[in-house]
C-alpha cells in the first residue's frame, strides 16, 4: 500500500485537522494518485496549527509545498506533494516583439519559438499537478483585422500544431482532455477545423486534466453568446429563482468557457510595461485571479520562469476582498 494512500497515518492526521471545506488535492509522486483535496489554507494550518507535524521540514518550492517528517515515514520528501493551483490561464504576449528584436523577419518563423515553448509549459504544468491549463491561442482581431501574410503564416501553423496535438501519444497517455473555445468554426480554413473536431473527439474521455486552447476568442462575444444560448434554452420562461447570482451561473453554464472553474492564476508575457487584460478576457472565471506580468517575452518563457510566476504566487495572500 502507497504510504500517502488514503489510509495511511498521514493523511487520516491531516483529514481530521483541515477543515472539509479548505480541501484541494494531494498528489502521491509514487503512485501517481490524487489522495485528498486540501488548500492554501493548511499552509498556515501545517505550519502554526498543527502540532504533530511541528518537526516537519517544509519548504516553498515551484509553487508547492513539499512535506517531510521522518517521525511518519521515512521517504524523500520529494514523495510528498500539497499543490495549491488548479487552473492557469496563460496570455502569451510578445511573439512579434521578439522576432522583431532578434532579427526574424519572416512570418513563417515569427511564431515557431513560441509555438515550441507551448507544447513544453503545458507539459511541465500538468505534470506539476495543475489540472486546468488555459492558453490564449488568438483574438478574433489577430484573425481579421491582421496583415493577410501574417494571417496566412497564423493558419499554418494551426494546422500544423493541432495536428501534432492529434498525433501526440502524451495527450493520451496522460488522459487530457483538449478543449478549443472561440469563434475558430468562423476564422480558421476547414482543413484545420476538422483536424481540431477529430482531436475533440479522440480526447473527449480524457479526465486527468483539461487543455483548454482560446482560438478566435473574445470576452465580449462569449458573453453575447451566452446570452443567445440563455434565450434559446427557454431559462427565462422557466419558475427558478430571480436572484442576481443564479442568473449569473446561469449565464456562466451556457458560456463557452463554463465548464471550467475560475481562474487561479493569469500569467501574461510581454506586458509588464503596460500590464492589463485584453477583449474581457475569460470574464466570467477571472473575478478573483491573481496575475502576473512577468518581464519576458513568451519565446524567452522558460521553466526558470515558470518556476518563478509559481513561486510569485504561492507567496502571495489571497484575500479575495475580505
Amino acid at each position: 500500500m502507497c504510504e500517502f494512500g488514503p489510509d495511511s497515518r498521514l493523511i487520516k492526521t491531516l483529514s481530521r485537522r483541515v477543515p472539509e471545506n479548505r480541501f484541494r488535492f494531494f498528489r502521491c509522486h509514487s503512485c501517481r494518485a490524487y489522495v485528498k483535496r486540501f488548500s492554501i489554507f493548511l499552509v498556515a494550518t501545517i505550519a502554526k496549527q498543527i502540532g504533530f507535524l511541528n518537526d516537519s521540514v517544509y519548504r516553498l518550492t515551484s509553487g508547492k509545498i513539499k512535506l517531510y517528517d521522518e517521525r511518519i515515514v521515512n521517504v524523500p520528501r520529494e514523495r510528498i506533494i500539497i499543490n495549491f493551483i488548479n487552473h492557469i490561464a496563460i496570455i502569451p504576449d510578445g511573439n512579434r516583439r521578439w522576432a522583431k528584436k532578434k532579427g526574424l523577419l519572416s512570418e513563417g518563423s515569427l511564431y515557431d519559438k513560441g509555438a515550441a515553448n507551448f507544447q513544453y509549459i503545458t507539459e511541465a504544468l500538468f505534470s506539476k499537478g495543475v489540472n486546468y491549463v488555459t492558453f490564449w491561442v488568438s483574438s478574433v482581431d489577430n484573425l481579421k483585422n491582421r496583415e493577410k501574410s501574417l494571417v496566412k503564416a497564423m493558419h499554418k501553423l494551426y494546422a500544423k500544431k493541432f495536428t501534432e496535438l492529434l498525433n501526440d501519444p502524451k495527450i493520451m497517455e496522460n488522459k487530457i482532455k483538449v478543449q478549443v473555445c472561440g469563434s475558430w468554426r468562423t476564422f480558421l480554413e476547414k482543413d484545420t477545423i476538422d483536424i481540431i473536431e477529430k482531436l475533440l473527439v479522440k480526447t473527449a474521455n480524457n479526465d486527468k486534466g483539461i487543455l483548454t486552447l482560446l482560438v478566435a476568442y473574445d470576452g465580449k462575444i462569449e458573453r453575447g453568446q451566452a446570452v443567445i444560448s440563455l434565450l434559446d434554452d427557454h431559462v427565462l420562461e422557466k419558475n427558478i429563482n430571480k436572484d442576481p447570482l443564479t442568473f449569473n451561473s446561469l449565464l456562466k453554464k451556457h458560456s463557452w468557457t463554463g465548464y471550467l472553474p475560475s481562474v487561479d492564476f493569469i500569467i501574461r508575457t510581454g506586458s509588464w510595461n503596460d500590464p492589463h487584460n485584453s477583449a474581457d478576457f475569460l470574464s466570467f472565471l477571472t473575478g478573483d485571479s491573481q496575475l502576473y506580468f512577468p518581464e519576458v517575452y513568451w519565446p524567452d518563457f522558460d521553466s526558470n520562469w515558470l518556476e518563478k510566476s509559481l513561486q510569485e504566487y504561492v507567496s502571495r495572500e489571497r484575500r479575495k476582498g475580505s
